[in-house]
Protein backbone atom coordinates (compact mmCIF):
# COMPACT_ATOMS: atom_id res chain seq x y z
CA UNK A 1 0.00 0.00 0.00
CA UNK A 2 3.04 2.29 0.37
CA UNK A 3 3.16 2.85 -3.40
CA UNK A 4 -0.25 4.60 -3.20
CA UNK A 5 1.12 7.11 -0.69
CA UNK A 6 4.05 7.82 -2.97
CA UNK A 7 1.61 8.59 -5.78
CA UNK A 8 -0.50 10.75 -3.50
CA UNK A 9 2.53 12.73 -2.36
CA UNK A 10 3.32 13.50 -5.99
CA UNK A 11 -0.08 15.18 -6.41
CA UNK A 12 -0.37 16.59 -2.87
CA UNK A 13 -3.47 14.50 -2.10
CA UNK A 14 -4.28 14.05 1.62
CA UNK A 15 -3.47 10.53 2.80
CA UNK A 16 -6.49 10.62 5.10
CA UNK A 17 -8.84 10.10 2.19
CA UNK A 18 -7.38 6.63 1.65
CA UNK A 19 -7.11 5.54 5.29
CA UNK A 20 -10.32 3.53 5.06
CA UNK A 21 -9.01 1.75 2.00
CA UNK A 22 -6.03 0.54 4.03
CA UNK A 23 -8.01 -0.34 7.13
CA UNK A 24 -10.49 -2.40 5.17
CA UNK A 25 -7.83 -4.13 3.06
CA UNK A 26 -9.52 -3.20 -0.16
CA UNK A 27 -8.00 -4.54 -3.31
CA UNK A 28 -5.37 -2.58 -5.16
CA UNK A 29 -7.57 -2.34 -8.22
CA UNK A 30 -10.35 -0.65 -6.26
CA UNK A 31 -7.95 1.88 -4.83
CA UNK A 32 -6.59 2.63 -8.28
CA UNK A 33 -10.12 3.18 -9.59
CA UNK A 34 -10.83 5.69 -6.82
CA UNK A 35 -7.48 7.38 -7.40
CA UNK A 36 -8.00 7.89 -11.11
CA UNK A 37 -11.54 9.14 -10.54
CA UNK A 38 -10.14 11.74 -8.15
CA UNK A 39 -7.07 12.53 -10.20
CA UNK A 40 -8.62 15.23 -12.43
CA UNK A 41 -9.90 17.11 -9.38
CA UNK A 42 -6.63 17.02 -7.52
CA UNK A 43 -4.49 17.80 -10.51
CA UNK A 44 -6.43 21.05 -10.53
CA UNK A 45 -5.21 21.68 -6.99
CA UNK A 46 -1.46 21.12 -7.30
CA UNK A 47 0.87 23.49 -5.51
CA UNK A 48 1.48 26.73 -7.47
CA UNK A 49 -0.89 25.71 -10.26
CA UNK A 50 -1.87 28.92 -12.03
CA UNK A 51 -5.62 28.28 -12.48
CA UNK A 52 -8.07 25.87 -10.86
CA UNK A 53 -11.36 24.52 -12.14
CA UNK A 54 -12.65 24.60 -8.56
CA UNK A 55 -12.93 28.39 -8.29
CA UNK A 56 -13.76 31.64 -10.02
CA UNK A 57 -11.06 34.30 -9.83
CA UNK A 58 -11.29 38.05 -10.46
CA UNK A 59 -8.55 40.41 -11.62
CA UNK A 60 -8.23 44.13 -12.22
CA UNK A 61 -5.73 46.65 -13.60
CA UNK A 62 -5.21 50.38 -13.16
CA UNK A 63 -8.38 51.16 -15.17
CA UNK A 64 -10.54 49.42 -12.55
CA UNK A 65 -11.98 47.04 -15.15
CA UNK A 66 -12.68 43.52 -13.86
CA UNK A 67 -11.85 40.32 -15.73
CA UNK A 68 -12.82 36.86 -14.53
CA UNK A 69 -11.56 33.32 -15.07
CA UNK A 70 -13.88 30.36 -14.59
CA UNK A 71 -13.35 26.95 -16.15
CA UNK A 72 -16.20 25.80 -18.38
CA UNK A 73 -14.92 22.27 -18.99
CA UNK A 74 -11.91 19.99 -18.54
CA UNK A 75 -10.29 17.09 -20.34
CA UNK A 76 -7.85 14.53 -18.98
CA UNK A 77 -5.48 12.50 -21.12
CA UNK A 78 -1.79 12.55 -20.30
CA UNK A 79 -2.25 16.22 -19.42
CA UNK A 80 -5.15 18.07 -17.87
CA UNK A 81 -6.73 20.59 -20.25
CA UNK A 82 -8.83 23.41 -18.80
CA UNK A 83 -11.16 25.50 -20.96
CA UNK A 84 -12.07 28.93 -19.54
CA UNK A 85 -15.27 30.63 -20.64
CA UNK A 86 -14.64 32.59 -23.84
CA UNK A 87 -14.89 36.36 -24.34
CA UNK A 88 -15.72 38.27 -27.51
CA UNK A 89 -12.57 38.53 -29.66
CA UNK A 90 -11.81 40.70 -32.69
CA UNK A 91 -10.76 38.60 -35.69
CA UNK A 92 -10.42 41.44 -38.24
CA UNK A 93 -11.64 45.01 -38.75
CA UNK A 94 -15.34 44.10 -38.81
CA UNK A 95 -15.34 40.51 -37.67
CA UNK A 96 -15.87 39.36 -34.09
CA UNK A 97 -16.33 35.95 -32.51
CA UNK A 98 -17.28 34.53 -29.12
CA UNK A 99 -16.08 31.04 -30.09
CA UNK A 100 -12.32 31.60 -30.17
CA UNK A 101 -10.71 32.27 -26.80
CA UNK A 102 -10.76 33.76 -23.35
CA UNK A 103 -8.69 36.82 -22.48
CA UNK A 104 -6.09 34.37 -21.15
CA UNK A 105 -6.25 32.18 -24.26
CA UNK A 106 -8.27 29.30 -25.64
CA UNK A 107 -7.14 26.70 -23.06
CA UNK A 108 -4.69 25.92 -20.28
CA UNK A 109 -2.73 22.68 -20.37
CA UNK A 110 -1.47 21.33 -17.03
CA UNK A 111 1.41 18.90 -17.57
CA UNK A 112 2.46 16.37 -14.89
CA UNK A 113 5.91 18.01 -14.73
CA UNK A 114 4.35 21.23 -13.42
CA UNK A 115 4.48 23.12 -16.71
CA UNK A 116 1.35 25.20 -17.34
CA UNK A 117 0.83 26.10 -21.01
CA UNK A 118 -1.10 29.11 -22.33
CA UNK A 119 -1.78 30.12 -25.95
CA UNK A 120 -1.91 33.53 -27.62
CA UNK A 121 -4.06 34.67 -30.57
CA UNK A 122 -1.68 32.97 -33.04
CA UNK A 123 -1.79 29.77 -30.98
CA UNK A 124 1.85 30.25 -29.93
CA UNK A 125 2.67 28.63 -26.58
CA UNK A 126 3.55 30.46 -23.35
CA UNK A 127 5.14 28.16 -20.76
CA UNK A 128 4.99 28.68 -16.99
CA UNK A 129 7.09 26.32 -14.90
CA UNK A 130 5.19 26.17 -11.61
CA UNK A 131 7.77 23.85 -9.98
CA UNK A 132 10.74 26.10 -10.74
CA UNK A 133 12.70 27.30 -7.74
CA UNK A 134 14.29 30.63 -6.92
CA UNK A 135 16.64 31.79 -9.75
CA UNK A 136 15.56 28.95 -12.08
CA UNK A 137 15.07 30.09 -15.69
CA UNK A 138 13.36 28.61 -18.77
CA UNK A 139 12.25 29.68 -22.23
CA UNK A 140 8.66 30.81 -21.75
CA UNK A 141 8.00 31.86 -25.36
CA UNK A 142 9.64 31.32 -28.73
CA UNK A 143 8.23 33.31 -31.66
CA UNK A 144 8.66 32.44 -35.32
CA UNK A 145 10.56 35.70 -35.87
CA UNK A 146 13.25 34.45 -33.49
CA UNK A 147 12.09 36.59 -30.60
CA UNK A 148 12.35 34.56 -27.43
CA UNK A 149 11.30 35.37 -23.88
CA UNK A 150 12.95 33.85 -20.85
CA UNK A 151 11.17 33.51 -17.51
CA UNK A 152 13.00 33.48 -14.18
CA UNK A 153 11.86 32.98 -10.59
CA UNK A 154 13.16 36.27 -9.20
CA UNK A 155 11.56 36.02 -5.76
CA UNK A 156 9.82 33.53 -3.51
CA UNK A 157 8.38 34.83 -0.26
CA UNK A 158 5.42 34.76 2.10
CA UNK A 159 2.91 37.41 0.99
CA UNK A 160 -0.48 38.63 2.19
CA UNK A 161 -3.25 39.28 -0.34
CA UNK A 162 -7.05 39.50 0.06
CA UNK A 163 -6.51 38.82 3.75
CA UNK A 164 -4.79 35.50 2.95
CA UNK A 165 -1.17 34.61 3.62
CA UNK A 166 0.59 32.25 1.25
CA UNK A 167 3.91 31.46 -0.37
CA UNK A 168 4.23 33.39 -3.66
CA UNK A 169 6.64 32.95 -6.57
CA UNK A 170 7.40 36.04 -8.65
CA UNK A 171 8.37 35.46 -12.29
CA UNK A 172 10.35 38.05 -14.23
CA UNK A 173 10.40 38.15 -18.05
CA UNK A 174 13.19 39.15 -20.46
CA UNK A 175 13.14 39.32 -24.26
CA UNK A 176 16.09 38.11 -26.41
CA UNK A 177 16.92 38.29 -30.11
CA UNK A 178 17.94 35.40 -32.38
CA UNK A 179 21.52 35.66 -31.12
CA UNK A 180 20.36 35.34 -27.52
CA UNK A 181 21.16 38.97 -26.78
CA UNK A 182 18.82 40.77 -24.37
CA UNK A 183 16.73 43.42 -26.13
CA UNK A 184 14.35 46.18 -25.14
CA UNK A 185 10.75 45.03 -25.16
CA UNK A 186 7.57 45.97 -23.27
CA UNK A 187 7.46 42.46 -21.78
CA UNK A 188 10.63 43.15 -19.77
CA UNK A 189 8.75 45.37 -17.31
CA UNK A 190 6.05 42.81 -16.57
CA UNK A 191 5.91 40.08 -13.95
CA UNK A 192 3.74 37.12 -13.00
CA UNK A 193 2.95 36.00 -9.46
CA UNK A 194 1.72 32.54 -8.45
CA UNK A 195 0.65 31.57 -4.94
CA UNK A 196 1.02 28.05 -3.61
CA UNK A 197 -2.65 27.42 -2.83
CA UNK A 198 -4.61 30.06 -4.76
CA UNK A 199 -3.03 30.33 -8.21
CA UNK A 200 -2.28 33.59 -9.99
CA UNK A 201 -1.85 36.66 -7.81
CA UNK A 202 -0.72 38.62 -10.86
CA UNK A 203 -1.23 37.51 -14.45
CA UNK A 204 -1.22 38.76 -18.03
CA UNK A 205 -3.93 38.66 -20.69
CA UNK A 206 -2.08 35.89 -22.52
CA UNK A 207 -4.27 36.04 -25.62
CA UNK A 208 -2.35 39.23 -26.53
CA UNK A 209 1.07 37.91 -25.45
CA UNK A 210 3.72 39.26 -25.94
CA UNK A 211 2.78 42.56 -27.63
CA UNK A 212 -0.45 42.20 -29.62
CA UNK A 213 -3.37 44.60 -29.38
CA UNK A 214 -7.16 44.44 -29.72
CA UNK A 215 -7.95 47.76 -31.47
CA UNK A 216 -11.75 47.67 -31.14
CA UNK A 217 -11.63 46.90 -27.43
CA UNK A 218 -8.64 49.21 -26.96
CA UNK A 219 -6.65 46.55 -25.13
CA UNK A 220 -2.98 45.66 -25.02
CA UNK A 221 -0.91 43.27 -22.92
CA UNK A 222 -0.97 44.49 -19.30
CA UNK A 223 -0.66 43.08 -15.81
CA UNK A 224 -3.83 42.03 -14.01
CA UNK A 225 -3.89 41.80 -10.21
CA UNK A 226 -5.98 39.34 -8.19
CA UNK A 227 -8.91 41.05 -6.39
CA UNK A 228 -11.32 38.20 -5.63
CA UNK A 229 -11.71 34.45 -5.13
CA UNK A 230 -14.80 32.27 -4.89
CA UNK A 231 -13.01 29.46 -3.03
CA UNK A 232 -12.25 30.63 -0.41
CA UNK A 233 -14.84 33.41 -0.70
CA UNK A 234 -12.69 36.52 -0.29
CA UNK A 235 -12.32 39.88 -1.98
CA UNK A 236 -14.37 41.17 -4.87
CA UNK A 237 -17.31 39.10 -6.12
CA UNK A 238 -19.53 39.31 -9.18
CA UNK A 239 -22.21 42.01 -9.03
CA UNK A 240 -25.62 40.36 -9.50
CA UNK A 241 -29.09 41.80 -10.02
CA UNK A 242 -30.04 41.08 -6.41
CA UNK A 243 -26.77 42.69 -5.35
CA UNK A 244 -27.75 45.85 -7.24
CA UNK A 245 -31.09 45.81 -5.42
CA UNK A 246 -29.80 45.06 -1.94
CA UNK A 247 -31.56 47.54 0.36
CA UNK A 248 -32.06 47.51 4.10
CA UNK A 249 -34.85 49.10 6.10
CA UNK A 250 -34.23 52.83 6.33
CA UNK A 251 -32.17 53.05 3.13
CA UNK A 252 -32.95 56.12 1.06
CA UNK A 253 -32.14 56.72 -2.63
CA UNK A 254 -32.58 60.13 -4.34
CA UNK A 255 -32.64 60.22 -8.14
CA UNK A 256 -32.80 63.22 -10.50
CA UNK A 257 -33.99 62.63 -14.08
CA UNK A 258 -33.73 65.18 -16.89
CA UNK A 259 -34.94 65.08 -20.48
CA UNK A 260 -34.65 67.74 -23.21
CA UNK A 261 -35.58 67.56 -26.88
CA UNK A 262 -35.61 70.49 -29.27
CA UNK A 263 -36.37 70.29 -32.98
CA UNK A 264 -35.68 73.72 -34.48
CA UNK A 265 -37.15 72.70 -37.84
CA UNK A 266 -40.53 71.89 -36.28
CA UNK A 267 -40.56 74.59 -33.57
CA UNK A 268 -40.90 71.86 -30.93
CA UNK A 269 -39.40 71.94 -27.45
CA UNK A 270 -40.01 69.71 -24.46
CA UNK A 271 -38.12 69.38 -21.20
CA UNK A 272 -38.77 67.25 -18.14
CA UNK A 273 -37.29 67.24 -14.66
CA UNK A 274 -38.25 64.46 -12.29
CA UNK A 275 -37.21 64.23 -8.64
CA UNK A 276 -37.68 60.82 -7.01
CA UNK A 277 -37.05 59.82 -3.39
CA UNK A 278 -37.23 56.11 -2.51
CA UNK A 279 -37.43 55.21 1.19
CA UNK A 280 -37.33 51.47 1.95
CA UNK A 281 -39.60 50.36 4.78
CA UNK A 282 -39.89 46.57 4.39
CA UNK A 283 -37.97 43.59 3.01
CA UNK A 284 -38.75 39.90 2.52
CA UNK A 285 -36.10 37.50 1.18
CA UNK A 286 -36.94 34.44 -0.92
CA UNK A 287 -34.83 31.80 -2.65
CA UNK A 288 -34.63 33.63 -5.97
CA UNK A 289 -36.03 37.08 -5.23
CA UNK A 290 -36.41 39.93 -2.75
CA UNK A 291 -39.64 41.85 -2.16
CA UNK A 292 -39.46 45.42 -0.93
CA UNK A 293 -41.97 47.91 0.41
CA UNK A 294 -41.01 51.54 -0.10
CA UNK A 295 -42.49 55.02 -0.20
CA UNK A 296 -42.09 57.04 -3.39
CA UNK A 297 -42.11 60.82 -3.07
CA UNK A 298 -41.86 62.24 -6.58
CA UNK A 299 -42.41 65.45 -8.51
CA UNK A 300 -42.19 65.94 -12.28
CA UNK A 301 -42.13 69.25 -14.10
CA UNK A 302 -42.92 69.10 -17.84
CA UNK A 303 -42.46 72.16 -20.05
CA UNK A 304 -43.90 71.76 -23.54
CA UNK A 305 -43.37 74.68 -25.91
CA UNK A 306 -43.08 77.05 -22.96
CA UNK A 307 -46.09 75.72 -21.02
CA UNK A 308 -45.18 74.17 -17.64
CA UNK A 309 -47.10 71.50 -15.73
CA UNK A 310 -46.43 69.57 -12.53
CA UNK A 311 -47.26 66.04 -11.45
CA UNK A 312 -46.82 64.66 -7.92
CA UNK A 313 -46.72 61.21 -6.32
CA UNK A 314 -46.51 60.38 -2.63
CA UNK A 315 -47.50 56.77 -1.96
CA UNK A 316 -46.38 53.38 -0.65
CA UNK A 317 -45.45 50.77 -3.23
CA UNK A 318 -44.21 47.17 -3.41
CA UNK A 319 -41.69 45.75 -5.86
CA UNK A 320 -40.13 42.29 -6.28
CA UNK A 321 -36.65 41.90 -7.76
CA UNK A 322 -35.81 38.45 -9.14
CA UNK A 323 -32.53 36.91 -10.22
CA UNK A 324 -31.53 37.99 -13.75
CA UNK A 325 -29.52 35.21 -15.47
CA UNK A 326 -28.10 37.45 -18.20
CA UNK A 327 -27.06 40.27 -15.88
CA UNK A 328 -25.70 37.79 -13.32
CA UNK A 329 -23.11 36.36 -15.70
CA UNK A 330 -19.46 36.95 -14.87
CA UNK A 331 -17.68 40.06 -16.15
CA UNK A 332 -16.86 39.50 -19.83
CA UNK A 333 -19.05 36.38 -20.11
CA UNK A 334 -21.02 36.63 -23.34
CA UNK A 335 -24.83 36.84 -23.38
CA UNK A 336 -27.32 36.72 -26.24
CA UNK A 337 -30.74 38.39 -26.14
CA UNK A 338 -33.04 40.04 -28.68
CA UNK A 339 -30.66 39.03 -31.51
CA UNK A 340 -27.79 40.92 -29.87
CA UNK A 341 -24.60 39.36 -28.48
CA UNK A 342 -22.99 41.34 -25.65
CA UNK A 343 -21.55 41.22 -22.15
CA UNK A 344 -21.85 43.29 -18.99
CA UNK A 345 -18.53 45.01 -18.15
CA UNK A 346 -17.76 45.49 -14.47
CA UNK A 347 -15.69 48.32 -12.97
CA UNK A 348 -14.46 47.93 -9.42
CA UNK A 349 -16.50 45.94 -6.93
CA UNK A 350 -19.73 47.93 -7.09
CA UNK A 351 -20.42 48.97 -10.69
CA UNK A 352 -21.70 47.06 -13.71
CA UNK A 353 -22.68 48.40 -17.14
CA UNK A 354 -25.31 47.51 -19.70
CA UNK A 355 -23.77 48.81 -22.92
CA UNK A 356 -25.62 46.67 -25.44
CA UNK A 357 -27.11 49.76 -27.12
CA UNK A 358 -23.84 50.59 -28.84
CA UNK A 359 -21.26 47.96 -27.89
CA UNK A 360 -22.82 44.69 -29.00
CA UNK A 361 -22.79 42.41 -32.02
CA UNK A 362 -25.26 41.11 -34.56
CA UNK A 363 -25.27 38.00 -36.72
CA UNK A 364 -25.44 34.26 -36.26
CA UNK A 365 -24.18 33.68 -32.72
CA UNK A 366 -22.60 30.38 -33.78
CA UNK A 367 -20.71 32.14 -36.56
CA UNK A 368 -17.04 33.03 -36.21
CA UNK A 369 -17.71 36.40 -37.80
CA UNK A 370 -20.30 38.67 -36.22
CA UNK A 371 -20.50 42.41 -36.91
CA UNK A 372 -20.47 45.21 -34.37
CA UNK A 373 -23.81 46.94 -33.92
CA UNK A 374 -24.24 50.24 -35.76
CA UNK A 375 -26.83 52.36 -33.99
CA UNK A 376 -27.81 55.98 -33.49
CA UNK A 377 -29.90 57.91 -31.03
CA UNK A 378 -29.32 58.72 -27.39
CA UNK A 379 -26.78 56.01 -26.54
CA UNK A 380 -25.44 55.68 -23.01
CA UNK A 381 -23.66 53.45 -20.54
CA UNK A 382 -26.44 52.20 -18.27
CA UNK A 383 -24.82 51.95 -14.85
CA UNK A 384 -26.00 49.68 -12.05
CA UNK A 385 -24.48 50.08 -8.59
CA UNK A 386 -24.30 47.61 -5.73
CA UNK A 387 -27.05 48.35 -3.23
CA UNK A 388 -27.95 51.60 -5.03
CA UNK A 389 -30.03 50.44 -7.98
CA UNK A 390 -30.04 51.84 -11.49
CA UNK A 391 -29.91 52.42 -14.33
CA UNK A 392 -28.01 55.70 -14.13
CA UNK A 393 -26.94 57.29 -17.40
CA UNK A 394 -26.41 60.44 -19.43
CA UNK A 395 -26.51 60.86 -23.21
CA UNK A 396 -27.07 63.36 -26.01
CA UNK A 397 -29.57 62.99 -28.85
CA UNK A 398 -28.07 62.26 -32.25
CA UNK A 399 -30.39 64.27 -34.48
CA UNK A 400 -31.92 66.91 -32.22
CA UNK A 401 -30.74 69.24 -29.50
CA UNK A 402 -30.96 67.86 -25.99
CA UNK A 403 -30.40 64.63 -24.16
CA UNK A 404 -31.51 62.27 -21.42
CA UNK A 405 -30.07 61.62 -17.96
CA UNK A 406 -30.90 59.74 -14.77
CA UNK A 407 -28.51 60.59 -11.94
CA UNK A 408 -28.03 59.29 -8.41
CA UNK A 409 -27.64 62.49 -6.36
CA UNK A 410 -27.96 61.22 -2.77
CA UNK A 411 -28.18 58.05 -0.74
CA UNK A 412 -28.37 57.01 2.89
CA UNK A 413 -27.45 53.43 3.72
CA UNK A 414 -27.19 52.71 7.40
CA UNK A 415 -24.86 55.32 8.89
CA UNK A 416 -23.38 56.21 5.49
CA UNK A 417 -24.64 59.19 3.50
CA UNK A 418 -23.43 60.67 0.22
CA UNK A 419 -24.42 63.58 -2.01
CA UNK A 420 -27.03 66.30 -1.67
CA UNK A 421 -30.59 65.27 -0.82
CA UNK A 422 -33.49 66.37 -3.00
CA UNK A 423 -36.30 68.57 -1.70
CA UNK A 424 -39.74 67.90 -3.11
CA UNK A 425 -42.60 70.34 -2.61
CA UNK A 426 -45.56 71.70 -4.56
CA UNK A 427 -45.45 74.91 -6.52
CA UNK A 428 -45.90 76.91 -3.30
CA UNK A 429 -43.37 74.93 -1.27
CA UNK A 430 -46.12 73.06 0.56
CA UNK A 431 -45.77 69.36 1.34
CA UNK A 432 -49.44 68.79 0.47
CA UNK A 433 -50.22 67.95 -3.11
CA UNK A 434 -52.54 70.16 -5.11
CA UNK A 435 -55.31 68.52 -7.12
CA UNK A 436 -56.84 70.57 -9.94
CA UNK A 437 -59.97 69.68 -11.85
CA UNK A 438 -61.13 71.76 -14.82
CA UNK A 439 -64.59 70.80 -16.12
CA UNK A 440 -66.75 70.42 -18.10
CA UNK A 441 -64.74 69.96 -21.26
CA UNK A 442 -66.24 70.73 -23.77
CA UNK A 443 -67.69 73.76 -21.95
CA UNK A 444 -70.41 76.26 -22.88
CA UNK A 445 -71.08 79.29 -20.66
CA UNK A 446 -69.44 78.21 -17.39
CA UNK A 447 -66.10 76.55 -16.62
CA UNK A 448 -65.45 75.13 -13.13
CA UNK A 449 -61.98 74.91 -11.59
CA UNK A 450 -61.84 72.72 -8.49
CA UNK A 451 -58.94 72.65 -5.99
CA UNK A 452 -58.47 70.18 -3.16
CA UNK A 453 -57.96 73.13 -0.80
CA UNK A 454 -57.94 76.93 -1.21
CA UNK A 455 -54.63 78.41 -2.37
CA UNK A 456 -53.77 82.07 -2.71
CA UNK A 457 -52.06 83.31 -5.83
CA UNK A 458 -53.37 80.79 -8.35
CA UNK A 459 -55.17 81.80 -11.52
CA UNK A 460 -56.46 80.28 -14.74
CA UNK A 461 -55.55 81.65 -18.17
CA UNK A 462 -57.19 80.83 -21.51
CA UNK A 463 -55.19 81.13 -24.75
CA UNK A 464 -55.94 80.68 -28.41
CA UNK A 465 -54.10 77.82 -30.07
CA UNK A 466 -51.72 80.48 -31.41
CA UNK A 467 -50.81 81.57 -27.87
CA UNK A 468 -52.85 84.77 -27.54
CA UNK A 469 -54.13 85.37 -24.01
CA UNK A 470 -57.90 86.08 -24.08
CA UNK A 471 -58.95 85.54 -20.44
CA UNK A 472 -57.43 85.43 -16.94
CA UNK A 473 -59.28 84.73 -13.67
CA UNK A 474 -58.07 84.35 -10.04
CA UNK A 475 -58.77 81.12 -8.16
CA UNK A 476 -59.68 81.98 -4.57
CA UNK A 477 -61.68 78.96 -3.34
CA UNK A 478 -61.96 75.21 -3.69
CA UNK A 479 -64.68 75.66 -6.35
CA UNK A 480 -64.24 78.48 -8.85
CA UNK A 481 -66.93 79.30 -11.44
CA UNK A 482 -65.47 80.98 -14.51
CA UNK A 483 -67.85 82.76 -16.90
CA UNK A 484 -66.79 82.03 -20.50
CA UNK A 485 -70.00 83.10 -22.23
CA UNK A 486 -68.20 85.90 -24.06
CA UNK A 487 -65.62 83.56 -25.63
CA UNK A 488 -66.35 82.36 -29.14
CA UNK A 489 -66.71 78.65 -29.84
CA UNK A 490 -63.53 76.88 -30.80
CA UNK A 491 -60.38 75.14 -29.55
CA UNK A 492 -58.33 76.82 -26.80
CA UNK A 493 -55.59 76.09 -24.25
CA UNK A 494 -56.09 76.64 -20.51
CA UNK A 495 -53.31 76.97 -17.94
CA UNK A 496 -53.56 76.98 -14.13
CA UNK A 497 -50.53 78.61 -12.50
CA UNK A 498 -49.14 81.18 -10.12
CA UNK A 499 -46.48 83.79 -10.82
CA UNK A 500 -43.63 81.25 -10.95
CA UNK A 501 -44.95 77.85 -12.00
CA UNK A 502 -47.70 76.06 -13.90
CA UNK A 503 -49.78 73.48 -12.05
CA UNK A 504 -51.57 72.07 -15.11
CA UNK A 505 -52.57 72.87 -18.67
CA UNK A 506 -54.62 71.19 -21.38
CA UNK A 507 -56.81 71.72 -24.41
CA UNK A 508 -60.26 73.28 -23.88
CA UNK A 509 -63.20 73.03 -26.26
CA UNK A 510 -65.84 75.79 -26.04
CA UNK A 511 -69.10 75.21 -27.91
Amino acid sequence: MLEYYEILNTFDIPKLMFTNLINKDMKKTNALIVFFLLLPFYMIGQNYQTVSSGRTVYFTNDTGKIKAIAIDSTELETDSVLYPFYNMQQMSDHCFSKNVASWIGSKIIIEPNGMNLYFNKLNDTIKINTLAKLNDSWIAYQATDNLSITATIIEQSLETFLGLQDSVKTIGLQAYDQNNNPIEHSINSKTLKISKNHGFVKTLNFYLFPDYEAPYFDESLVEWDLVGLSNPLVGLQNLTWLGVHDYDLGDEIHVLSNFLSTDITDDYNISKEKKSIYKYTGRADFEDSIRYTYTLNQSENIILNGVSTWEYINEERTVTHKKAPLFDKLPGQVSTSDMLTFDYPMIGSDLKYDIRGYHSFVGDEESDCMNELIADGCLADYQYRRGLGGPYYSCEHAFSLGGDARTLVYYKKGATTWGTPLTISTIEGNEQFKVVEVYPNPANEMLIVGLNYPTNGLFIEIFTIHGTLIAKHPLNSTTNNINISDIQTGLYIYKVSNKSSVLTYNKLVIN
